[in-house]
């Protein structure tokens, strides 16, 4: 047997081998899902294992979350939102879009607003769900022509007279040609902000005074009235004279200097001394111009301007000219010094230029010249600041609001309802029941006011006035309906048909015919509202519903009573002396069972339906002699004497009288009415065919008709108040006619040869 022999170098190369080709895989945790496909491992169990994992795959989608200001709506502000990933390898982090993700676009929603600047500071919020894009501000009206707001000035009002040329008058004139350049800016005031305006206070001219009242600023606008004249520094304007009126022309500069030069281009004369007058005396008076269809005045700011003492002129007798009224200058309507806002636009201290000069005796002591007003003869508007506005709220039915310092009293002010009221009180708080008496919503504001000095009005809170009337109630019974009982402080009542107001009704406890206000065939729903002036109309009450059928004509022959057929009609009530004698579906009714030979009697109908369906119940009078119709005729029998028949009567319900007459004897009668009435007569043939008619033709308005009849012949005629209402009358017949009028011809009725 052999051995075999390895030396130790062998033994530990053969070690070495070992040691390089073993791995550890007792820890390892791997599992063939989690190794890539077709990779291979060792597990911990010393197992050879393939992997089965595949290529991993993301997807991803945009969810945009819910922004009021983000909208799928396509404005010129999109918002793109693409996925993307990040992806940590190797130790360093990767970003990009992930292929094939669902981007999403969105909008933001923007918009523009345009609001009105004011003097308030306010915040110009967006739309809910918008983001402001742009803000236009509206230039404030009348910006650009000086609007002053709320300003409050008074007119100015200048009066003048004028006379003619006399040896004892003397008077202070200026020569034509004369410069007069003593008014100029005090030291410090810039020409930019001082203004000269030829103001115009008339635009009229009298024989008999000259001026009148003008106003610089139009208090409902706020800006310059038409008609006024600026004259800018650097350039001049140039009045013309006006003999008519003597008054001067003249060329007026503003100079860049700050001076007002005037030179005039005709004499100026002015004032009225009498030359045997021995007092001294000063006078003084606006610088009067006249053109244009008016008068002028110049206009400056006392506290910017100034004058010297320069004189110019001289006095003569033998010349005409104008002289001032009692008051040279005055504010018109009061004195109260008004507050305004942005004074510096224009004037704060409104004054004019005067002429003025003295007399000693009839000696001119002192010669004209001009002057800028003082408060002594001229108004002066103070610029103020307002008060504080007040606060107000609703305390039940009062206006409350709290105290403003300075503030004496308040204007309380309601505006609704087409009217404005305005109360003035010193407490805080104040009644609507003294302020609005109408029912309505009205805006309230509360204004603070102290002498000279006012406050903006409160910011606007609404009240409203509804004290609704009681809901009246109706019912019918037949042809009326009735308003069962008057309403609290209901003083009409509106009737209201088929959902149109038609009528106005005062409460009366024995109803209204349906009929007076459903005058067509057809169906009706009415109702009524209580009402009061001023007071909140009541609800509409119940409603009564029903259709007016038409109206039946009677006819009576022998002892029926006969009518034609009624569209919508069912039956037809027919009654005799108001009593019901029975309801019949057809159209005629025999009263030989119910009327004796001889006897009077009242005989109706009214057509009926199911639903309140009705007509007119239409009556008719029968019976032998009752006149009330052809086949109930009064019979007159008569020769050549005639006849009369006294206390013929007719009346709404019978307006007309049947006569049959039966001469017996041939020739021209007179037929004809006496009464206090104005009557009409209709004369028929045995055929009822008319023959004449007759209005006016006897005494005091009653018929009268003269006509050829026949003996033997039977004639009908008719006799009735003229608008067929109430009469009384007698009727005669005779040959002699009313009063002895002797033969009328008779009047043809028309269409009738």
């Amino acid at each position: 047997m052999s051995k075999l022999i390895f030396t130790g170098k062998q033994i530990d190369s053969a070690i070495k081998k070992v040691k390089e080709g073993y791995a550890d895989v007792s820890k390892v945790t791997a599992k063939p899902e989690q190794v890539r496909r077709g990779k291979r491992y060792v597990s911990k169990n010393k197992v050879l294992e393939t992997g089965t994992l595949d290529d991993g795959a993301m997807v991803s989608n945009v969810t945009v979350p819910s922004n009021p200001y983000l909208s799928r709506n396509e404005t010129e502000y999109p918002v793109v939102f693409t996925p993307g990933g990040t992806v940590t390898r190797a130790g360093y982090k990767e970003r990009g879009d992930i292929p094939g993700a669902a981007s999403d676009t969105v909008y933001i929603q923007a918009e523009e607003k345009t609001v009105t600047g004011t003097s308030q500071t306010y915040e110009v919020r967006p739309s809910e769900g918008k983001l402001l894009k742009k803000v236009t501000i509206k230039k404030v009206t009348g910006e650009e022509s000086g609007y002053l707001e709320r300003l409050g000035m008074q007119g100015l009002a200048c009066y003048f007279y004028s006379s003619a040329a006399s040896s004892s008058t003397r008077r202070a004139y200026i020569p034509a040609g004369t410069v007069v350049d003593n008014i100029y800016l005090k030291a410090g005031v810039k020409t930019s902000d001082a203004h000269v305006v030829i103001f115009k206070i008339s635009g009229t001219t009298s024989s008999s005074y000259k001026g009148g009242t003008g106003y610089l600023i139009n208090t409902q606008s706020g800006l310059l009235n038409t008609g006024h004249i600026e004259i800018k520094p650097g350039t001049t304007y140039t009045i013309p004279s006006n003999d008519t009126y003597y008054t001067a022309g003249a060329t007026i500069e503003y100079k860049s200097t700050g001076r007002l030069v005037i030179t005039f281009n005709t004499d100026y004369r002015v004032f009225s001394r009498s030359t045997s007058t021995s007092t001294a005396n000063d006078y003084t008076m606006p610088l009067l111009f006249c053109f244009n269809s008016g008068y002028y005045i110049i206009l400056i700011d006392s506290t910017q301007w100034t004058n010297g003492s320069k004189t110019y002129g001289s006095a003569a007798t033998n010349i005409a000219g104008i002289y001032p009224s009692d008051s040279d200058i005055y504010v018109n309507s009061g004195s109260t010094q008004r507050t305004f806002e942005q004074a510096e636009t224009y004037m704060a201290n409104v004054s004019c230029v005067l002429a003025a000069c003295s007399f000693s005796g009839s000696s001119l002591t002192s010669p004209l010249t001009l002057k800028v007003g003082k408060p002594s003869s001229m108004f002066y508007m103070i610029e103020n600041a307002r008060l504080p506005t007040p606060v107000v709220a609703m305390d039940g039915d009062y206006v409350t609001w709290g105290a403003v310092d300075e503030a004496t009293s308040y204007d309380v002010t309601a505006t609704g309802n087409g009217t404005t009221v305005t109360k003035n009180t010193s407490a805080l708080r104040y009644s609507m029941a003294s302020l609005v008496t109408n029912d309505g919503t009205y805006e309230i504001t509360v204004t603070a006011k102290k002498s000279g000095l006012i406050s903006n009005p409160s910011e606007p809170i609404t009240y409203t006035l509804e004290r609704i009337l009681g809901t009246p109630t109706i019912h019918q019974e037949g042809e009326k309906f009735y308003i069962d009982e008057q309403i609290t402080d209901a003083t009409t009542y509106y009737l209201y048909v088929n959902g149109t107001k038609i009528a106005n009704l005062s409460y009366t406890a024995s109803g209204y015919s349906l009929f007076s206000y459903c005058s067509d065939f057809r169906a009706y729903t009415i109702g009524v509202k209580a009402h009061k002036d001023g007071r909140t109309d009541s609800p509409l009450s119940n409603t009564i519903s029903f259709t007016r059928l038409a109206t039946p004509t009677l006819s009576y022959v022998g002892t029926v009573l006969s009518w034609q057929v009624i569209s919508g009609a069912e039956n037809y009530e027919v009654k005799m002396d108001g009593e019901l004698a029975g309801v019949v579906s057809g159209i005629s009714f025999d009263f030989a069972s119910l009327i004796g030979e001889d006897e009077r009697h009242t005989l109706s109908v009214k057509a009926i339906a199911q639903g309140n369906k009705f007509s007119t119940e239409v009556s008719m009078r029968i019976g032998t002699g009752g006149g009330t119709s052809f086949d109930d005729a009064i019979v007159i029998n008569f020769g050549a004497s005639g006849d009369a028949l006294t206390d013929q009567e007719v009346d709404t319900e019978f307006p007309e009288k049947y006569y049959r007459l039966q001469p017996r004897e041939s020739g021209y009668f007179y037929m004809y009415t006496e009464s206090d009435y104005d009557t009409y007569g209709t004369l028929y043939n045995a055929d009822k065919v008319v023959l004449t008619t007759n209005d006016d033709g006897g005494t005091n308005y009653n018929f009268s008709i003269y006509y050829s009849l026949e003996a033997g012949q039977t004639y009908y005629l008719t006799a009735r108040q003229y608008s067929r209402n109430y009469a009384l009358f007698t009727l005669k017949i005779d040959q002699t006619g009313p009063s002895g009028s002797g033969p009328i011809p008779p009047r043809p009725y028309p269409g009738i040869e």
